[in-house]
């Protein structure tokens, strides 16, 4: 036995989970040509930017328009827009509107905003006048509850407790953040899970890797957003990968995990590992990372107070 006979009652079981939670099936070896094998190595995408977050303080539409057609212009199909003001359901259905322009390259619409005491059918009815809408996410919630595949599967509406429009709420780690799947498995074995081909603008236009950074690399309405993603500086950290990132690379979930470096251990390192993982790879074991006496010097170096 290839894995030794001491290995077999082991292998036999983790065998046996795989068959009885359908994430592996029995075939004869002539089926095996029918399954050729993936290059996970390489990573194709045609989009020079693959997802965006804009920040919000207001909805203006003249403001909007301009900022979808600069995403229009990098051919970006994925976006979140962060609402930091509470919000009406008749302006967020405004807002929605502009997005009916097919037109518009973005398929996927995630849109984060603070709670308002909405009504749970009037949201759900967005999703079925905007087809673009993946996703409604309530921040500041009194509960933690997730309602989806309630509009042909395409459809989520997360309540949160968390204050999601905060500067710090980036880069947290858990089980249920993992993603697990082959786009982005290959994306991981070479570039950064979370900033590359990402472009971000906050809520004073400033062009960025991601909002909770402090890099600016212009202002939206002075620069054009085609000429920033292009720059060597913007894109110094898409390459990233956790294989070179301290203590990550040890890690065995390192591959289906998001990456953060905009909140790092060591806050001048930029290979360090991301402050908010609790994880340690050497012991198998999470905690609480903010409890974590050795974290406390990067936490007050990021202003962390508010956690």
């Amino acid at each position: 036995m290839h894995y030794g006979e001491q290995h077999k009652m082991t292998v036999t079981e983790y065998i046996e989970f795989l068959i009885e939670n359908e994430f592996a099936f029995y075939c004869s070896h002539n089926e095996l040509e029918c399954f050729p094998p993936i290059n996970v190595s390489e990573f194709h995408t045609p989009f020079p930017i693959t997802n965006a977050i804009v920040e919000l303080e207001d909805t203006d539409s003249a403001y909007v328009l301009h900022l979808l057609s600069e995403l229009n212009e990098v051919d970006c199909p994925a976006l979140e827009i962060r609402i930091l003001q509470k919000i009406e359901i008749t302006a967020l259905e405004t807002l929605l509107r502009q997005f009916n322009d097919p037109d518009i390259n973005i398929v996927e619409l995630h849109i984060v905003l603070p709670e308002n005491n909405f009504d749970l059918d009037a949201l759900q009815e967005l999703f079925k006048r905007h087809l673009r809408l993946t996703s409604l996410i309530i921040s500041n919630a009194t509960e933690n509850k997730r309602l989806t595949d309630f509009f042909f599967g395409n459809s989520t509406i997360v309540y949160t407790t968390r204050s999601v429009h905060i500067q710090t709420c980036c880069g947290n780690f858990h089980p249920d953040t993992f993603v697990i799947n082959i786009p982005f498995f290959t994306e991981s074995q070479n570039h950064n899970t979370c900033l590359h081909r990402k472009v971000a603008i906050d809520k004073e236009g400033n062009i960025k890797n991601c909002p909770s950074m402090s890099k600016s690399f212009g202002n939206i309405s002075e620069v054009k957003l085609i000429d920033v993603i292009y720059n060597e500086e913007f894109t110094a950290k898409w390459n990233i990968n956790k294989d070179q990132i301290k203590i990550c690379q040890d890690c065995e979930f390192r591959h289906v995990c998001m990456d953060c470096r905009a909140y790092l251990e060591d806050p001048y390192d930029v290979y360090s590992k991301p402050l908010k993982c609790g994880y340690n790879p050497y012991t198998c074991e999470w905690e609480d990372w903010s409890t974590n006496p050795l974290k406390q010097g990067a936490m007050d170096y990021y202003n962390m107070k508010d956690l």
